[in-house]
């Protein structure tokens, strides 16, 4: 059986995907995600690996050879669409390198989040910008604001 470069590609794209299955696997078990969100994403994997192998029996040594060539030039990747591009070329949306945001997350939660006592935390606009700027939660588990803290 003969592959195409588009087989080839396909192929690749089924391992980036497997390779992006086992990362989320590995970070929702380390924050403590349910097992109703584990479970069926431990089956993909394990169906995107049956797949990977049934492939890997049929074909031919040199189209492994060349289908792992081209692995190392290729990535996969999620790309914004159309509608997100825009969103992100807007001229009020600046862009910041991630240390930088990060070196601002870490003074709102110092001067903001620590010790606070809002009640209606989900107005609080604060925690809202750390949102939409997809900051990772103090306490992802907490019934209260994820980013309040005791410091």
């Amino acid at each position: 059986m003969y592959l195409t470069k588009a087989d080839r590609e396909n192929i690749i794209m089924l391992v980036g995907l497997e390779g992006a299955l086992i990362e989320l696997e590995k970070e929702w078990a380390a924050h403590n995600r349910p097992k109703e969100w584990l479970k069926p994403l431990r089956m993909a994997k394990t169906w995107l690996g049956k797949t990977s192998d049934a492939i890997a029996e049929v074909i031919s040594e040199e189209d492994k050879k060349r289908t792992y060539k081209m692995l190392n030039k290729y990535q996969v990747v999620l790309m914004p669409n159309e509608e997100a591009r825009k969103e992100i070329q807007r001229p009020e949306m600046i862009s910041l390198h991630t240390d930088v945001l990060g070196d601002l997350a870490e003074a709102v939660l110092e001067s903001q989040c620590n010790g606070c006592k809002k009640e209606d935390f989900k107005s609080c606009k604060y925690r809202n910008a750390l949102m939409d700027a997809s900051i990772p939660a103090f306490d992802a588990e907490t019934k209260g604001c994820q980013y309040k803290y005791e410091g």
